[in-house]
């Protein structure tokens, strides 16, 4: 009986797996908000209102730091009113040349996890956006050899899934997804399995939470408060950690922590508020 692990077929991310996407963009976002505050909002209206930009236009237009421009041009338009100058919007497509010319980081341990893994099993990349910009990050990286297949699409969803299948004649059983991501990576590949999220306090659940890693599916941890969104969450309790530096002693009241719906702002709760001393 041979020992030898049989050949997998995996399906790889390429975005916030491979290389440091977000993180640009929130960077990108926070000087956005830099520029607008002489219009008086909130740092939560303004990102909320990218964000339902966002939502609104990628059916459209797709996704893409060419696109995300258009959407921070959208919002500035929006917020601004009559009060829009020309020089604001100037300094808008500054923000999207710096991000598009930004260098690409590749994330640390994934050039040494791909040299182990292609030798062993077949690597596809498997990721969505502009298909032009992303063939730039790709040649970028250095990491396309360790790919037998390189495939761009405009949405990562159930329908795109179950054409790379078939185009390529996979199988299933022996197909493994690897993103960071359970709206684009993890949930539509489960749709094509056939295996769906359980709820954890179902009596039916027997094999370990679908989520593999954290409850949220990312985080933002900005100088004022640390944020995690996740777009699916069952009933219970969950748990979020952060560690904070102190600079300055005294006396300080931290303020409640805040569950919320994005779209629906009005179904919310709160903790209650403590006091940090620092001495």
């Amino acid at each position: 009986m041979s020992g030898r692990r049989q050949r997998q077929t995996l399906l790889i991310d390429a975005d916030d797996t491979l290389w440091e996407t977000n993180l640009r963009f929130e960077r990108t976002l926070a000087a956005f908000y830099e520029l607008l505050t002489p219009l008086g909002y909130s740092q939560e209206q303004v990102f909320r209102e990218v964000d339902r930009t966002e939502r609104a236009r990628i059916p459209r237009g797709g996704y893409g730091e060419g696109k995300f421009l258009v959407t921070l041009e959208e919002v500035y338009r929006q917020l601004a009113g009559v009060r829009a100058e020309e020089s604001c919007l100037e300094q808008i497509r500054a923000l999207s040349r710096h991000l598009h010319e930004a260098p690409l980081r590749v994330l640390d341990g994934v050039r040494e996890t791909l040299a182990y893994l292609a030798p062993r099993h077949r690597l596809l990349m498997f990721t969505k956006g502009d298909a032009e910009e992303q063939a730039r990050k790709v040649a970028a990286s250095g990491l396309g050899d360790y790919f037998a297949l390189r495939e761009i699409v405009p949405e990562k969803n159930a329908a795109a899934y179950r054409a790379l299948v078939a185009r390529d004649r996979l199988s299933p059983a022996e197909v493994w997804m690897v993103g960071d991501s359970p709206r684009s990576d993890i949930n539509p590949a489960l749709a094509v399995s056939g295996s769906v999220p359980q709820d954890p306090g179902s009596s039916e659940y027997r094999y370990g939470w679908w989520w593999w890693w954290t409850w949220y599916e990312h985080q933002n941890m900005r100088d004022e408060r640390a944020e995690a969104f996740t777009p699916l969450l069952w009933d219970g309790v969950y748990e979020y950690t952060y560690v904070t530096r102190a600079t300055t002693p005294g006396t300080f009241v931290v303020p409640p922590a805040k569950a919320e719906e994005m779209y629906s702002p009005e179904v919310f709760g709160r903790s209650a508020s403590d006091w940090l001393i620092v001495e």
